[in-house]
């Protein structure tokens, strides 16, 4: 902005005095016009003098706000153009490759700017390929780095150290040509030119050069005491240095200095609106929590509830703290006051403080939360606190990775397989031989298919009728998830999406043979006919989208009327039983574990994952229980169908 003062001047064709200010290139766009021209309306001197201050002050205030406003929209901006690219190239090659790459590309960057340096002479300015900050100026220094790149780059362990160091050096003195390779593609990758006047490049070499460095790769540490860092390349805290950054001539760089300000001011405001919206001023945990659970898909809504309980005790314990004042030992009071919490409390207990609950769990030795339980309570607390970190840029690092969690998995399953007596007793009983028995007929498949091909309540609960389908002469059930334009309905809806419990739960399974001679085509086929939605379009949902909670239940009372009162022993028993029976027919581990979701326990078995429909169905078939009667089963199914 022009801070000399304008004069009036004079046009041919007016009496009247003009005033004329150049609009800075920068602003053009935002402004619309190239220049100001507007008439004083008046002819005298003294008087065209004074209103060419006055609208000369007004220009410049207004100049101000749009710079303002651009250095908060650019700064934005060049996160989002960093972030795109940067994650993408971890989704694809994973962190550790990924950083160390980026981390490789600088320390080469910053060795072409050295011996770039070199070539200038004494007295000599600048040249534009060699944009060379203070660091560089003391030939003594850059030797030594150069000196020490090279001892780094010999080893490929250390490889990382040295572009962690160069990293850290150009954020520290905001030398961005460093990352000018990475810019390049990012740029690209958005559709724009990486322009040294748009004010998004200061931001977004700051943002990547804050991100490289917010990453600990494993061997870091390791190098860095194997390789000490001279005394002369030690960080001393920064007050000028950036001020021997090049920069472009003034008129053009206002809105790339004010662009990299903001993007630098973590308290800015303005920022923070615009990138986190609502949730700008969070700062404390259920602050935190409340943005977390925000950023949540609609089929988190279970989890969203789990973590709500967590961060609700540990708010109770220690108040409703700044997550930037919550440190590791209020962490860990926490997860020893979990480990005193009584478990299924009865409900006077149950609404006293928590305290009260853990000196009552303390004195009349109740049972208390297990291993598993405050291992979750853990993991929500870090998952908050991650968001925290990573997301809101509140703290540095999160104080509840470091406090670990004994006895976090249990010795053993929390469920066992039925013995052989167990399933003898349920398929001989009137509820799966009794046609006219009161159990339902959706609880009656979901029983016959779990033993028989090995799939969870929930992913046959969630079945439509399309998902049994038939290829080359095969019937088989698809667990998949539904398609783009059906899950936006469901979340126009407020419905949660169907998916599976994990990405190895999206998988094929033959239908059984004893299944088909049972029927269950034909009760597919029906509801196809009908138009019904779901297979088993009975079933309700829960709040959390969970369709077989009651019908979980209303078996399991079922199976205890038969004398399987074993707590261990539910639902899921039948999965435990179907993969037992598959190790007895000798089927191959992997067919096993393809059939019942399960995800390979070994990298080996991750190669060429999956399996012919043949094999499979050839499998399936093989599923069978010594003591269990097929016929009166399958005759029943026949006369339910009837």
């Amino acid at each position: 902005m022009s801070s000399r003062p304008i004069s009036p001047m004079k046009r041919p064709n007016s009496e009247n005095l003009w005033f004329r200010m150049i609009v800075p290139p920068d602003l053009r766009q935002a402004v619309g016009k190239r220049e100001i021209r507007e008439s004083l309306h008046t002819p005298k001197m003294s008087e065209a003098r004074l209103l060419c201050s006055t609208k000369q002050l007004e220009w410049n205030e207004r100049f101000a706000k749009l710079r303002e406003q651009n250095a908060v929209t650019a700064a934005a901006e060049g996160v989002q153009i960093v972030d795109r690219l940067l994650d993408a190239r971890i989704a694809e090659h994973g962190i550790f490759h990924a950083v160390a790459y980026e981390l490789e590309l600088i320390a080469q960057a910053e060795c072409a700017h050295l011996d770039a340096a070199e070539l200038i002479k004494p007295g000599q300015a600048a040249i534009n390929l060699c944009r060379a900050y203070a660091t560089y100026a003391d030939p003594q220094v850059s030797g030594v780095i150069s000196a020490r790149q090279r001892v780094l780059h010999r080893d490929v362990m250390s490889a990382s150290l040295a572009g962690t160091e160069a990293a850290s050096r150009a954020h520290t003195a905001g030398f961005w040509q460093v990352t000018s390779t990475f810019l390049q593609d990012a740029f690209e990758a958005a559709g724009l030119p990486l322009d040294e006047a748009d004010p998004r490049v200061y931001v977004a070499a700051d943002h990547f050069l804050s991100r490289l460095l917010s990453y600990r790769l494993p061997q870091l540490d390791m190098a860095a005491i194997a390789h000490p860092i001279p005394t002369e390349l030690r960080p001393a805290p920064c007050t000028a240095s950036k001020g021997n950054v090049h920069m472009p001539d003034p008129e053009i760089s206002h809105a790339a200095q004010g662009a990299k300000a903001a993007s630098l001011d973590r308290g800015d405001k303005d920022l923070r609106r615009v990138v986190m919206g609502e949730h700008a001023e969070a700062r404390t945990l259920l602050q935190v929590f409340s943005a977390w659970a925000a950023s949540r898909q609609p089929e988190d809504s279970k989890l969203v509830d789990e973590w709500n309980t967590t961060i609700n005790r540990f708010v109770e314990l220690h108040d409703d703290l700044e997550v930037t004042q919550i440190s590791k030992d209020h962490v860990t009071l926490f997860r020893e006051a979990m480990k005193g919490l009584p478990s299924r409390p009865k409900a006077a207990v149950r609404c006293l403080p928590l305290r009260d609950q853990i000196e009552i769990a303390r004195r009349d030795e109740l049972p208390t939360l297990s291993g598993p339980t405050i291992a979750k309570h853990m993991s929500g607390l870090r998952s908050v606190l991650d968001h925290a970190v990573e997301t809101l840029g509140l703290m540095d690092r999160n104080v509840a990775k470091d406090v670990k969690v004994t006895g976090s998995k249990s010795a053993i399953d929390a469920r066992l397989a039925h013995t052989p007596e167990d399933l003898r007793v349920i398929f001989s009983s009137p509820m799966m031989t009794d046609s006219t028995d009161r159990l339902r007929t959706t609880d009656f498949w979901l029983v016959m298919m779990a033993p028989l091909m090995g799939i969870r309540i929930e992913e046959a609960g969630k079945l439509r009728p399309g998902n049994v389908k038939i290829d080359r002469g095969i019937t088989y059930i698809s667990i998949e998830r539904d398609t783009l334009r059906k899950r936006r309905e469901n979340h126009a809806k407020g419905e949660v999406a169907k998916r599976a419990k994990t990405k190895a739960g999206y998988r094929d399974i033959p239908v059984h043979w004893i299944l088909i001679e049972a029927g269950f085509l034909e009760y597919v086929e029906r509801k196809r006919a009908a138009g019904s939605e779901w297979l088993f379009d009975d079933l309700t949902a829960n709040k959390h989208g969970d369709r077989t909670k009651a019908a979980s239940q209303r078996i399991i009372r079922r199976l205890r009327a038969l004398g399987i009162t074993d707590s261990e022993k539910d639902f899921h028993s039948f999965r435990h039983d179907m993969k037992r029976a598959a190790r007895g027919t000798g089927m191959k581990e992997e067919i096993a574990d393809l059939l019942a979701g399960h995800a390979p326990d070994s990298v080996g078995r991750k190669y060429g994952a999956g399996a012919e429909l043949t094999v499979l169905k050839e499998a399936v078939n093989m599923i069978d229980y010594e003591l269990i009667e097929w016929d009166p089963v399958i005759k029943a199914a026949r006369k339910r169908m009837a």
